[in-house]
């Protein structure tokens, strides 16, 4: 990649999870093509530290894995 922006929108402290909105822009080094990416992380904690650190495509299906069945 010649360019590379990795930009968090949105932090969500939902105490025993975090859940971060982001998105990233690249551009190609040789095609000069750009790309924009939307994603979700959530951290799942245990005490102090993350326990699980899972990604999702959007931030509506990383706040429905938090949902209980």
């Amino acid at each position: 990649w010649q360019e590379l922006d990795f930009r968090i929108d949105d932090v969500s402290d939902l105490g025993n999870a975090v859940v971060v909105s982001a998105h990233v822009e690249l551009r190609g080094r040789m095609s000069g093509a750009a790309v924009r990416q939307r994603f979700a992380q959530v951290f799942e904690l245990q005490g102090d530290r993350v326990s699980r650190l899972t990604t999702f495509p959007t931030i509506e299906t990383a706040l429905s894995a938090l949902r209980p069945p």
